[in-house]
């Protein structure tokens, strides 16, 4: 299926069974958006890349593909919107434009099967934008943000020409490789208030940079949660934990940055515990009653980039605590 040639305004799918299309089975893409003049196009409730029954995978080359396009919504926060976009043999959604892309990609299932267990992975990535700006991957609404699961990669966002995206509000679990990929200078990307966890490692930034990690849950990946190669975020140092006690965490950073705080049972960050900010000698503070058995911290420089976690330290009373009978809490 192709929209193109001032194509506009067009809803393929819709929100009951009897509008879903399954779109699968095609030796390439399933359904391609492409043409400049071609915007303002909806895909919603459908299942692309399986059977009907979502049970198995039926393969496209690639499940969806944005091309040189803008103003597109794949998803929807609202019950039924969502597509189901698995078993593809390359990826589950590409976006690739030189232009603006403004593309929308909400409350999509992708890499699962119909029942949500994590099966039916997309063979290279789930999202993978290359060249794409203010695209929107999730979001911080209700139903805004998608299930990422079981594919090669979760989202990867490749090349000079992919600034200013959103990895927003997502579940992103049980990939082959890394939960979130920015590569090949790929900059100015915000990946906020996301579950990243069992893949790759969690967050890989390779040469890009002003790519800002905010408020994340990241855990249970392949150590380390967050890796920077290749001058990604100017491997910018993460800060170093001097002093943890009950009554909050201090340590030192880069001058003047934010520092995340984050609790976990191992190296990483699965819960967030606050921020805060270092001063002009790179000292910070927080006063916050930490409940994990390990803390680390990650920094974010005035120019975005983030670091990866800080090493552990070990909290001496947080077993205690989080073992206590309900009864004494």
């Amino acid at each position: 299926m192709v929209i193109e040639v001032g194509a506009r305004n067009n809803t393929v799918g819709g929100v009951t069974p009897a509008e879903r299309n399954v779109i699968s089975g095609n030796a390439g893409t399933g359904l391609v958006l492409t043409d400049a003049p071609s915007f303002q196009n909806t895909v919603i409730g459908n299942y692309i890349g399986v059977n009907a029954a979502g049970s198995t995978a039926l393969p496209n080359k690639a499940g969806i593909s944005i091309f040189t396009t803008a103003f597109n919504r794949i998803g929807g926060s609202q019950p039924g919107e969502g597509n189901l976009i698995s078993g593809n043999l390359e990826k589950g959604i590409e976006i690739a434009s030189l232009g603006r892309s403004d593309t929308i990609v909400i409350g999509n299932r992708i890499g699962l099967d119909a029942s949500g267990a994590p099966t039916l992975g997309n063979t290279f990535s789930g999202i993978n934008i290359q060249f794409g700006k203010h695209i929107f991957i999730g979001g911080l609404g209700p139903g805004e943000g998608n299930h990422l699961a079981g594919n090669g990669v979760g989202v990867s966002i490749c090349k000079s020409g992919s600034v200013n995206n959103w990895v927003a509000g997502n579940l992103i679990s049980d990939n082959a490789w890394m939960g979130v990929q920015i590569q090949d200078h790929a900059s100015r990307t915000v990946v906020v208030r996301n579950t990243i966890k069992s893949s790759h490692p969690g967050v890989w930034i390779s040469q890009g940079t002003r790519n800002s990690l905010r408020a994340n849950a990241i855990y249970d990946n392949a150590d380390p949660g967050i890796q920077l190669l290749d001058g990604g975020n100017q491997e910018l140092a993460a800060p170093v934990i001097t002093s943890l006690t009950p009554a909050g965490i201090s340590g030192t950073a880069c001058a003047n940055c934010l520092v995340e705080v984050f609790s976990d049972f191992g190296s990483q960050g699965r819960r967030y515990e606050g921020v805060t900010e270092s001063d002009t000698a790179g000292n910070f503070s927080l006063n916050v009653y930490i409940f994990g058995t390990n803390v680390t911290a990650t920094a974010t420089d005035a120019l975005g980039n983030t670091s990866s976690f800080s090493d552990p330290v070990a909290s001496s009373w947080s077993w205690f605590v989080n073992n206590l009978p309900l009864i004494c809490r």
